[in-house]
């Protein structure tokens, strides 16, 4: 027997409705390419596609999933520059506050947890140049908002990345879920991530990078889900295909 509430389900069709809203896409492709183009370091086909479709796509709420190791802060740096040569700022609210420090230190970004966040436009209300929130947490038009672990539903909770959504939504923002959807559910409400991946599909890491020797990696790029009366066989896995061509496969999954 399954139990839900009404406040839950409100929650779960604002992060349905936000992953099919398009609007001004934050980054210019040609911005990101600049940017990807200057990037020193390695970087696979799936996280330039990940870092892309989470910069240039046009929907408000766009997921991205990969299990640990699979270099989801790699990605992420990509995106952060390509966000900040656009004139925008990427945000990442994570589930704690040492995951936050561990964050804004790799990436170079603010960072919060997604509670303290939101309690600051509860208090507070909408950004404004005279509001109380912290200067590096007030959006603006073409920020991005990463929520980290997003499959945490724990951490995250679907009440509240619905509350982040409507707030980013609100300023001109975007949202974007990142996490790990095979995690195991802790206490609040949730499963957010698996019903968005379900329902609009997501862009997939799948190489792993943190590990000493090949033989014990999963091997592969990047693989891109949709509805399932959407999905065709060459939508689901493209290990070593062209930029191009996982790009375009990935835009497809929004």
């Amino acid at each position: 027997m399954l139990f839900t509430s009404a406040g839950l389900l409100a929650a779960e069709d604002t992060l349905l409705d936000a992953a099919r809203t398009r609007t001004i896409a934050p980054v210019a492709v040609a911005e990101f390419d600049w940017t990807a183009a200057a990037h020193s370091g390695p970087l696979d086909a799936g996280q330039r596609a990940l870092a892309r479709e989470f910069t240039t796509s046009g929907t408000l709420l766009v997921v991205g999933t990969g299990p640990a190791g699979a270099g989801k802060t790699t990605a992420l740096a990509l995106a952060a520059r390509a966000t900040e040569h656009a004139g925008g700022r990427l945000i990442e609210l994570a589930p704690s506050a040492t995951a936050a420090t561990v964050f804004r230190d790799a990436v170079g970004v603010p960072a919060a947890t997604i509670h303290s966040f939101v309690g600051a436009y509860d208090t507070h209300g909408d950004a404004t140049p005279d509001s109380r929130q912290p200067d590096e947490l007030k959006l603006r038009p073409g920020d991005i908002v990463v929520v980290d672990e997003a499959g945490m539903a724990g951490m995250a909770g679907t009440v509240n990345l619905a509350k982040v959504t409507r707030i980013a939504e609100r300023h001109g923002a975007h949202v974007r879920l990142i996490g790990d959807d095979r995690q195991l559910a802790a206490v609040e409400s949730g499963g957010a991530l698996r019903l968005l991946e379900r329902e609009v599909g997501s862009v997939q890491l799948e190489q792993i990078h943190r590990f000493a020797s090949q033989n014990t990696a999963c091997h592969g790029g990047v693989a891109v889900t949709g509805p399932p009366h959407e999905r065709t066989p060459s939508d689901l896995r493209v290990p070593g295909a062209p930029d191009e061509a996982v790009s375009s496969q990935a835009r497809r999954a929004g």
